[in-house]
């Protein structure tokens, strides 16, 4: 069993969804979309300046170069961490060691 047990599409599905950005949920490879961090923006990324691509899981700010997978995206905005996300996701929380909190 992997650290990171949740599955990182759903994971990174999600959290568009938690932060209202529009995205195309049929398209699976890179997709503009806006930055996550909108108060890292002047003007609240009006313009999408970041990049998503859902068959891998990952994200990247281009502005502000937000970036990496749910569980990356996760801990720099909401301060979780991979056991906090585990939980909420439904991965097993129990695989982290001590040390990986």
């Amino acid at each position: 069993m992997s650290l990171y047990d949740t599955d990182k599409t759903q994971l990174m599905l999600w959290i568009l969804d938690h932060y209202d950005v529009r995205y195309k949920p049929n398209r699976y490879s890179n997709q503009k979309v806006s930055c996550l961090n909108r108060y890292a923006h002047k003007q609240g990324d009006k313009n999408p300046s970041a990049s998503v691509s859902l068959d891998k899981g990952l994200y990247y700010c281009f502005a502000c170069q937000l970036s990496g997978d749910g569980y990356t995206i996760l801990k720099e905005l909401e301060g979780w961490n991979v056991r906090q996300v585990n939980e909420a996701f439904g991965g097993n929380p129990e695989v982290i060691a001590e040390g990986d909190v």
